[in-house]
């Protein structure tokens, strides 16, 4: 039975694993192909049920053009500009709304919709 660091690194390494082959615009059978397992077992990699060797973890950290310290040594950062939340009101304005409108079909006040939209809440 794994113990639940072990199994919480699994599941971390996954994630790392599944946001850098997203990023590289990959997919589950290219990865597989080139570890040489089937799309299941790359699946389970992603989810943390099975553990990835280290020379397989080296070969993907290669083809996704990723350092291997990515996925073990705390780098663990994919760099994307952060989105930009929209002008105050702007979506509901451009659906041709009023804010009593948008509260009203919300079923909250026009102050909590000004809040929506200002990212407060």
């Amino acid at each position: 039975m794994k113990s639940d660091a072990v199994v919480l690194q699994l599941k971390i390494i996954g994630v790392l694993m599944r946001a850098a082959r997203e990023k590289a615009h990959r997919t589950v059978n290219e990865v597989a192909q080139r570890l040489g397992v089937t799309p299941a077992r790359v699946r389970q990699y992603e989810r943390g049920v099975r553990a990835i060797s280290l020379p397989e973890l080296e070969n993907l950290a290669l083809f996704l053009q990723m350092p291997l310290s990515f996925f073990v040594g705390g780098e663990s950062t994919i760099e994307q500009p952060a989105p930009k939340p929209p002008t105050s009101g702007a979506a509901r304005e451009k659906a041709h709304r009023t804010v009593n409108e948008v509260a009203q079909r919300l079923g909250v006040t026009p102050a909590r919709v000004r809040q929506y939209e200002r990212g407060v809440r």
